[in-house]
């Protein structure tokens, strides 16, 4: 019985990871736990930073804490939290 309820409280009890962005582009959300927004504790996602047409990535903020210039992180749920991805104009950083 104890095995049985671990597994039901682990499918029940998921993390928010909320994504904002801030200028022109999106945030693609990759994990095994699909990109629902919620995930159980330590997941890992995968975030790739999409710019639009006339926009470049600058950096993530949030949740994300390493390689923050990076257009593509990965980060571990381990509590509810959200990450921003901004973007610049091309030609204004």
């Amino acid at each position: 019985y104890t095995t049985w309820l671990q597994i039901r409280t682990e499918d029940l009890y998921r993390y928010s990871l909320k994504t904002y962005t801030d200028g022109d582009g999106t945030i693609k959300v990759e994990s095994a736990d699909g990109a629902t927004g919620f995930y159980k504790q330590d997941t890992r996602v995968t975030l790739v930073a999409k710019p639009a047409a006339n926009s470049t990535f600058k950096e993530w903020s949030g949740a994300v804490a390493v390689n923050i210039g990076s257009a593509t992180n990965e980060l571990t749920v381990s509590r509810n939290s959200s990450v921003t991805a901004s973007f610049v104009l091309k030609g204004a950083q």
